[in-house]
């Protein structure tokens, strides 16, 4: 037990990773993409990808929550939820910015 919680410290993507796969999450993940079929800033329905708005490194309990999530084109989801590069965190105020966008409102 010491060694794979050793590991798990040496690398944490290990366990997120794992979180990220629960049959919850993906259920979630794939339920709100069944609802939201749009992308929440431009409206198209071509490439959606389901972002996090909290990201599951941050807080992990918020994985499978329907109000952590937002549906966006890969083109916004780089452009706007990650400020055009995917190794930085996250937006903090992404839905401040899509409901200024004002092309679908989230919930």
């Amino acid at each position: 037990m010491f060694e794979f919680a050793s590991f798990v410290v040496r690398n944490p993507n290990y366990a997120l990773k794992n979180w990220r796969a629960l049959s919850s999450v993906r259920r979630a993940i794939n339920n709100y993409r069944l609802d939201y079929n749009q992308c929440a800033w431009c409206g198209t329905k071509k490439d959606l990808q389901v972002h996090h708005i909290i990201p599951v490194s941050v807080d992990p309990y918020l994985a499978d929550d329907r109000t952590n999530l937002v549906c966006l084109c890969r083109t916004h989801h780089l452009e706007v939820a990650h400020n055009g590069n995917f190794r930085t965190r996250y937006t903090p105020d992404i839905k401040k910015q899509i409901e200024s966008n004002k092309v679908i409102q989230i919930k």
